[in-house]
């Protein structure tokens, strides 16, 4: 039989030496957790440096242009990863191999760390596609794993970012100032997107754009005003609103009769200013008002003056346009407004580019095949049901309680800058 005391000097024995590998391997472990998350930060810092980088890529067309592409990888590797304060970091002496499949020259950028590619099958002029940033390594030392060998670990990060053409804006409801949402809703469907300087919402109704349109706006909305808008207007906003039309000149009219201050075809003074029940399109230098059920005839209506649908009338017609001049308004109350159109891209039902400010008030239900474009103008939907099947280009746009139904797919009205995005 053993004595105790033998067989607890071995138990002693076996413990220290297991204490002393289970401190090996704790020791190993916290310095590669260390080293595990200093990697991730790398890998985050060169995301953002090349995705920085990535922003000015379409200014980089010769080495001093792509110094503030380079410039701004720097700038963001030294915020995020202490590039530039850390001594032991060096972008001179930084060495890494940007991935196959690219064109790769520095361009001026010192480094092969900082690289700008094109596709691998064609030149290396304009702009490159991408570029590559990988930051210098940084050396996490070992705080335990010293005591068994372990010197510690490099860490680094790269990353290759692109900056894509962006595809033309399809603009349906383009306004170049304001949109003040009030107890209306303004619904735009078809796949074209809402484009406004500002918006604003301060009651009951709401903008609507369904996908993939979206709304981008110059001047973001207030707090108050966000939770009307569907979906959330896009953070990076636009630099500027364009006019899809681009001032393009009014349609044109005939005039029968030669130029005196009686319109062509004649206006009936009174109440009610289609007698007939037909209106003839021409040109109008007096007030048109619309007391009964009144047809347009195929053609181009001008008018100088201002255009009421009171109650009782209703102003219909097929293949029709109204042009408003000079500062001309048109309100439509009664019975309402319809007009259908050809199917055209840049086809009018309602045109005003008066060198005056126009109004357009919207106080009855109304149906527009075509396109409404009044860049100076000011349109109010103030009660009844709005449908647009084109595109509204106006100046302001604004409801109060009526409804605007807008169902286009836009028209291209202004280049949008490529979306950046990380390729590798």
């Amino acid at each position: 039989m053993k004595r105790p005391e033998l067989d607890d000097g071995a138990i002693a024995i076996l413990v220290a030496l297991l204490s002393v590998a289970l401190f090996m391997f704790g020791a190993i472990v916290v310095d590669l957790g260390l080293a595990r998350d200093v990697k991730q930060q790398a890998q985050d810092s060169a995301d953002a440096a090349t995705l920085a980088a990535a922003s000015d890529l379409q200014a980089c067309t010769s080495r001093r242009q792509c110094r503030p592409a380079v410039a701004a990888a720097k700038s963001s590797a030294d915020s995020n990863f202490r590039v530039v304060s850390d001594p032991a970091l060096d972008w001179a002496g930084c060495q890494a191999t940007p991935p196959e499949g690219w064109l790769w020259r520095q361009r001026g950028s010192g480094t092969p760390c900082i690289m700008f590619g094109w596709p691998s099958a064609g030149p290396t002029s304009g702009p490159p596609p991408v570029v590559f940033v990988a930051l210098p390594a940084r050396r996490v030392p070992s705080f335990f794993g010293g005591l068994v060998g372990y010197k510690g670990l490099d860490v680094t990060g790269s990353a290759v970012a692109g900056l894509g053409t962006g595809a033309p804006a399809r603009c349906t409801l383009c306004i170049l100032g304001a949109v003040t949402v009030g107890n209306g809703d303004i619904n735009v469907t078809g796949g074209g997107s809402v484009y406004a300087g500002s918006a604003t919402a301060s009651q009951g109704g709401n903008l609507r754009v369904a996908s993939p349109g979206r709304i981008k706006l110059v001047n973001p909305p207030s707090a108050a005003s966000s939770g009307h808008f569907s979906p959330a207007p896009a953070p990076a906003g636009v630099a500027a609103i364009a006019d899809p039309f681009n001032g393009q000149s009014p349609p044109s009219t005939t005039v029968v009769a030669a130029p005196t201050s009686t319109p062509s075809p004649p206006v009936v003074a009174g109440p009610g200013d289609c007698p007939t029940g037909i209106l003839l399109p021409g040109r109008y230098d007096d007030d048109l008002t619309v007391a009964t059920d009144c047809t347009m005839s195929p053609g181009v209506y001008q008018f100088s003056d201002d255009v009421r649908i009171v109650a009782g009338g209703r102003l219909r017609g097929v293949g029709a346009t109204i042009v408003l001049d000079e500062d001309a308004t048109l309100s439509v109350g009664g019975n309402g407004l319809s007009i259908d159109s050809p199917a055209d891209p840049r086809g009018f039902v309602l045109f005003a580019d008066g060198d005056n400010d126009s109004t357009i008030v919207f106080n009855g239900d109304v149906a527009l095949g075509g396109n409404i474009y009044a860049r100076r103008a000011t349109l109010q939907s103030q009660s009844g049901t709005h449908r647009v099947g084109g595109v509204v280009a106006v100046r302001n746009l604004a409801t109060s309680s009526g409804r605007i139904d807008v169902s286009s797919a836009g028209i291209a009205s202004q280049q949008q800058p490529g979306e950046l995005a990380l390729v590798r």
